[in-house]
């Protein structure tokens, strides 16, 4: 009786009729369900390409369904582990995740392990078989970022809940993992080789940057590259080991690289909130920019500030990434109470180059607040007041009419919603937010600037 229905399923799959294949699935008993789901899953898998039909689609969701999770998961996962397309990997994993929170401990346990020594020999085996089919190490490089991708998607999706997760990462990506042996064979400077301490030494370091540099690019173009912590990892320690080359170095022949590098990184600067691993992301760009020779560093503050200010550059939370770069060439102007003359020389051209006026003040505060703290400081040690009295007609009054006007404006609605609020009893007023605190710092700071101008500008009159 299974033999026929199994034949069945099979004709249908060789028609591509899905939707007859779905329905015969779905009539199917529970033990002939359990028999089945392997195989089905194998065929199924073995049907998708590219450009996968819906009803092929549903057929896939509908095997993932039968039977019980501990007979369907271990199919799924060789499924997933060798999966080459996007349709059928996100189906797969959606099942699951489902599946594996609902298994026993031991099996959570045996399931992760699998993974790994499966994903570790099947990614080899692959990146095999694309290199002797390459044509080009373009196309050989862009296939083993895509199927490690995968991997660290589908490890991740497994121990996220589970607090195995850094240690099975961390075993399978050491340097005697298949993966990374073979993988530091073929690409010595890929950002996962260095960054588990197999770090290319008998390169030359003006070669290994720019390998460097140009890999680091490419990782960082994947999806949510930036929003996984083991990502994260990888890009501070090849951040780190960039600029202990950088500084044993001759670095103006890498700048045009190192800018395309830094533009991918940006984002890094975008949220603070995601953990320690994220901060030392933070603190390894501004380390990696301060490790160009002290001549380039205001060089690629201002470049990249005319490039996220001419829209060249796309990215999110602009005024928040300014801030960041205003602040940095705050910290290096002065350093243990002498100017930083490569950066004083650069100040009049930063200043012009860095004046951007928001409509939306709340979103600019701490943008506007960096601003008014690097004049401030350019008051208090006196340094280069014409340039100073300019900067503050040119950009710090615009801003300070600006914000005074929307802190005002704030402010008047406030006191309009708790008036309503009074009269309205069913009027709820909007809960405050962190905004109007942010403006009220920055009014303090720009006070306090404008203070110290004035009391420089009558000292050296």
């Amino acid at each position: 009786m299974i033999l026929q229905k199994s034949v069945k399923l099979l004709v249908s799959l060789e028609k591509e009729d899905y939707v007859t294949f779905t329905s015969d699935v779905q009539k199917l008993s529970t033990n002939d369900q359990d028999d089945l789901v392997c195989d089905l899953l194998t065929l199924l898998g073995g049907s998708f390409t590219t450009n996968a039909s819906s009803d092929l689609e549903n057929a896939l969701e509908t095997v993932c369904m039968i039977s019980s999770p501990e007979c369907r998961i271990f199919p799924m996962i060789d499924q997933a582990i060798d999966s080459k397309y996007e349709s059928l990997t996100r189906i797969l994993l959606q099942y699951i995740s489902k599946d594996f929170k609902v298994l026993a401990q031991n099996v959570q346990e045996r399931i992760q392990w699998d993974v790994v020594v499966n994903a570790d020999r099947e990614i080899v085996k692959e990146m095999k078989e694309i290199e002797q089919e390459k044509n080009d190490d373009g196309q050989l490089y862009a296939s083993i970022d895509q199927r490690l991708m995968h991997w660290f998607t589908f490890c991740d999706l497994i121990h996220s809940t589970y607090c195995m997760r850094e240690s099975v990462i961390n075993r399978s990506l050491s340097p005697s993992s298949p993966f990374l042996t073979y993988l530091n064979r073929i690409h010595p400077l890929h950002p996962i080789v260095v960054a588990h301490s197999m770090q290319p030494f008998v390169f030359s370091p003006q070669y290994a940057v720019s390998e460097l540099a140009d890999g680091l690019v490419h990782y960082l173009s994947r999806k949510n590259v930036l929003r996984q912590c083991d990502y994260v990892v990888t890009l501070v320690n090849t951040m780190n080991f960039m600029g202990g080359l950088l500084k044993n170095e001759d670095s103006r022949i890498k700048l045009p690289q190192m800018e395309k590098v830094l533009v991918a990184l940006l984002p890094i600067l975008t949220d603070y909130n995601i953990g320690e691993e994220r901060k030392k992301s933070v603190f390894s760009f501004q380390s990696l920019i301060l490790s160009f020779h002290s001549t380039y560093q205001p060089l690629l503050l201002k470049r990249l500030v005319r490039l996220i200010k001419d829209h060249t550059v796309k990215v999110d939370a602009e005024a928040q990434i300014l801030s960041f770069i205003v602040d940095l060439y705050r910290q290096q102007f002065v350093v243990k109470g002498h100017v930083n003359e490569d950066y004083s020389l650069c100040l009049s051209e930063f200043w012009s180059t860095i004046f951007i006026k928001y409509e939306d003040c709340s979103q600019a505060s701490m943008f506007y607040q960096s601003l008014f703290l690097l004049a401030g400081l350019q008051a208090r040690i006196c340094h280069r007041l014409d340039l100073l009295k300019n900067v503050q007609v040119k950009v710090l009054t615009p801003l300070q009419q600006q914000l005074s006007d929307y802190l005002q404006l704030r402010k008047l609605q406030e006191k309009t919603d708790i008036e309503r609020a009074n009269i309205d009893l069913s009027f709820i007023p909007p809960i405050a937010d962190d905004s109007l605190i942010r403006l009220q710092m920055s009014h303090r700071v720009m006070n306090d600037t404008f203070q110290l101008i004035h009391q420089a500008l009558i000292k050296h009159k």
